[in-house]
């Protein structure tokens, strides 16, 4: 199906992002310029940022081998697409945060290296910020997701639970009906019978039946003694 292969391009695509991240978090560790207090943030926006990616792909590969309707699955298809995009604007945002910065943004000493000023320290710190307060609600609403998925499943296996029960209640109906029946039956035999063949009369009548007594065969001795005699 068109629309699947789709969604396996997405995931394929979150993949080699997702690998290319540890070059890009090297980068920005290793890099000198860049303050500590701007390299500790971005590394937690990028650690966000891969939690969601790989949420993401997690649904792409459910997405692919779940059983589901054609009507669904495009509903479903759809709220996907929305999460990837959102995934690659971050990862764009991202990105850009790395990318070399025009000369305005450093103040130039002559006979000293180029430090970063506290207005560009700021701009960075914010625009993390920003991107940090984004994820963090991409986030929140893949988690919503995530629940009401999980609250519709279990509608549904509540009302297959209600529908199973229902049956039992009936098949129970139709034994309690049937045995009421044959209650009612078994006294309406016995009333027809006379007082002396009730049931209990009857009962008693089979207790007084001697029992059958059985016959022991004489010992091969005893035959001979009986010949003797």
């Amino acid at each position: 199906m068109e629309d699947l292969n789709i969604v396996k391009s997405w995931e394929v695509q979150l993949r080699k992002e997702i690998e290319g991240l540890k070059d890009c978090k090297d980068h920005v560790v290793n890099d000198s310029s860049i303050p500590k207090t701007v390299k500790e943030r971005f590394i937690d926006v990028l650690r966000t940022l891969k939690m969601n990616m790989i949420q993401v792909m997690a649904k792409c590969t459910q997405l692919r081998t779940d059983d589901i309707p054609s009507k669904a699955l495009k509903v479903r298809i759809e709220k996907l697409k929305f999460e990837f995009d959102e995934v690659q604007k971050s990862l764009d945002q991202l990105m850009s945060t790395v990318q070399a910065k025009p000369s305005s943004n450093r103040s130039f000493k002559s006979g000293s290296r180029d430090e970063e000023t506290p207005a560009a320290v700021s701009r960075d710190i914010a625009d993390l910020r920003n991107i940090v307060k984004k994820l963090q609600d991409q986030l929140e609403d893949h988690r919503h997701v995530d629940l009401e998925q999980s609250i519709e499943t279990l509608e549904s296996e509540n009302q297959e639970l209600r529908m199973n029960l229902s049956h039992i209640q009936e098949e129970n109906t139709e034994a309690y009906e049937m045995i009421h029946n044959l209650r009612s039956r078994v006294e309406r035999l016995e009333a027809s019978l006379p007082e002396n063949n009730t049931r209990d009369s009857f009962k008693a009548g089979i207790s007084e039946v001697p029992k059958k007594r059985m016959l022991l065969k004489p010992s091969t001795h005893a035959e001979d003694l009986l010949r003797a005699t």
